[in-house]
């Protein structure tokens, strides 16, 4: 890893004939100070990252010798090299996403002289992904790609000599981008069977519940090898949306199987929850991410929505009782006259009024002769 003083940032490589080129290199190879990545932060959340006289940085060709560039969102490497002449075949970093999401490394290069681009595990065994070229212009290109990673789990991003007998002068960019928090969780209208079609009450043990959670820019994002999963992963590298159902009488939180897109949306998610016994929950969502190892982490939770589960039947109410103001009077066989009572059932009003008690938050329904009258 040298930064050379015979050319410029990419324009003037072809400029110095081979043989002198790689003189003038050997003397200042021969002559330089042992040098190292000093880190420097820049604005917020952004570093530079600049060779300077100081402890030595090479070699860090492997996994075991790596150069640790840190846990921040950002990073930017300027005018680093590779080349095979000097036995530096490769630059490996060792680098520690902050935040559960997406890792995306580009790699800029001038294209008479191609560096390779590659992510690993931390111990280097198993490759997760290599980098996809485009052109810039100006003989300018780029390799990046985008992969989901883990909080707080180490990655090994490699970069290679593939041009013999020049070296190969780079700049590298870093971001980690967070994973969505979901939205707008809802009760499914279908599985709101309470007193209101929007009170989140329900007789169905295993409810329908929708999520809104924007993960587009996820999905266009990976470049994970072809038929990798992407959104809707179950468990392959990638991104889904798992519910939780929280109670409150037991603190215990019940997960959901990974939510599926709803056809026709490109925000809209939703889910059946497993069976749930007779209790309220609050009910959350959060983004899973899968990295290509395996690891799984999770965006934060959204805000909860509370629902209450009951699928018990009521006790029956007590006999209704008619009020008062509606039973009016009664001629009392035996009597002289009318005889006024307000007990006794009978009434002259073709809609009377009756009161009853019944168990709380329940919906009594009032039949006479078998026939639904009110409720």
């Amino acid at each position: 890893m040298r930064r050379h003083r015979t050319f410029g940032w990419f324009g003037n490589r072809n400029k110095t004939p081979n043989a002198s080129r790689r003189n003038a290199t050997r003397r200042d190879t021969r002559s330089r100070m042992s040098r190292s990545l000093k880190v420097e932060p820049l604005e917020q959340r952004r570093l530079l990252a600049v060779l300077s006289p100081g402890d030595e940085i090479e070699p860090n060709d492997s996994p075991t010798d790596a150069q640790f560039l840190g846990s921040i969102p950002e990073i930017t490497i300027e005018e680093f090299s590779v080349d095979a002449i000097f036995g530096d075949i490769n630059d490996a970093f060792r680098y520690t996403p902050p935040e559960t999401g997406n890792l995306a490394v580009r790699a800029k290069y001038d294209t008479s002289a191609p560096i390779g681009l590659s992510i690993f595990n931390s111990s280097g065994s198993s490759m997760y992904a290599t980098g996809v070229t485009s052109p810039l212009g100006a003989g300018i290109e780029q390799s990046e790609f985008v992969i989901p990673v883990v909080a707080q789990t180490d990655y090994l991003i490699l970069i290679s000599d593939i041009s013999p007998g020049v070296a190969s002068v780079y700049n590298l960019e870093i971001e980690n981008l967070t994973a969505p928090s979901p939205q707008g969780i809802d009760l499914a209208q279908a599985s709101d069977t309470g007193m209101a079609a929007d009170d989140n009450v329900t007789n169905d043990t295993t409810p329908t519940i929708f999520i809104q959670a924007d993960l587009d820019q996820f999905e266009a994002a990976y470049t994970l090898p072809s038929g990798v999963g992407s959104i809707d992963s179950n468990g392959a590298p990638g991104a889904d949306v798992t519910v939780y159902a929280e109670s409150q009488t037991t603190g215990t939180v019940i997960p959901s199987s990974n939510a599926m897109r709803v056809p026709g949306t490109d925000h809209m998610w939703s889910v059946t929850l497993p069976v749930l016994a007779d209790d309220t929950y609050l009910i959350s969502a959060a983004v899973d991410i899968f990295d290509p190892g395996g690891l799984a982490g999770s965006s934060l939770l959204s805000e909860p929505i509370a629902v209450t589960i009951d699928h018990t039947a009521p006790a029956a109410p007590a006999a209704a009782d008619m009020l008062a103001s509606s039973d009016t009077f009664d001629n009392v066989a035996g009597s002289f006259g009318p005889v006024w009572s307000n007990s006794d059932d009978v009434t002259a009003i073709n809609q009377p009024a009756f009161t009853g008690v019944a168990e709380a938050n329940t919906k009594v329904r009032v039949y006479a002769n078998g026939l639904l009258v009110g409720e």
